[in-house]
């Protein structure tokens, strides 16, 4: 999904990410990258690391919201010169299994 994406928006192809429950990276897709007269989508895909976060700046003038997972009830407002950062959290979960 994420390579088809940065092929339609011009970004060429990009390879099949390949991860470990070990990894200490999250992967991102944009889900709706909206492209207008107005408005561009140049980041549709990536990954964040410990050395390289994501960082967004909101150029929306009202009703901005910045929220994860679809749930929209869990939104942040995120109007104009609002920055947000996303990172890793220092501490990771374990996925622990039933025997």
């Amino acid at each position: 999904m994420a390579s088809a994406l940065a092929v339609r928006y011009g970004l060429g192809p990009v390879p099949q990410p390949r991860m470990t429950w070990d990894d200490r990276k999250l992967l991102f897709v944009v889900r709706e990258p909206f492209v207008s007269k107005s408005s561009q989508a140049s980041l549709v895909c990536g990954e964040v690391t410990p050395q390289s976060p994501l960082v967004l700046e909101s150029e929306m003038a009202q009703r901005g919201l910045i929220f994860s997972d679809g749930i929209e009830a869990d939104s942040l407002d995120f109007n104009a010169g609002v920055i947000a950062t996303i990172g890793l959290a220092e501490h990771a979960t374990r996925l622990v299994r039933p025997t």
